[in-house]
């Protein structure tokens, strides 16, 4: 759980262009990292299905914050390109939870040499 939650961190402060380190400050910042911060809530309980009081524990905010961060994000949603920023976001977040559950393939065929011929390796 912890290192979902400090994926998503990073990519919330990527998305708002803030510094990981402006989340984790104690006091309010100004409002494009409290928007970041809301952003990150928001994700956590929505996409890691983290309770109000978990991921204030994680952020260092009470649950209600977090509740009002998330009612924040989501009223903010009726806004068209708002929702697709935040869509993107979320697509980022399935995309790497899809490349971090793929598992080699162990039918991978041997390499071959120019001449169609397996190569040394692929013989050892």
């Amino acid at each position: 759980m912890r290192d979902d939650f400090d994926f998503l961190k990073n990519l919330c402060a990527r998305a708002a262009g803030v510094r990981v380190a402006d989340l984790e400050c104690p006091t309010r910042g100004h409002a494009h990292v409290a928007f970041a911060r809301q952003l990150l809530c928001y994700l956590a309980n929505t996409m890691l299905n983290l309770n109000y009081a978990t991921v204030g524990a994680l952020v260092g905010r009470d649950r209600a914050t977090i509740r009002h961060a998330c009612a924040t994000i989501e009223d903010r949603r009726d806004d068209g390109a708002f929702d697709m920023f935040v869509t993107s976001v979320e697509d980022a977040v399935r995309s790497a939870e899809a490349a971090a559950s793929l598992r080699p393939c162990e039918m991978v065929p041997p390499t071959r040499s120019r001449r169609g011929r397996p190569s040394t390796e692929a013989r050892a």
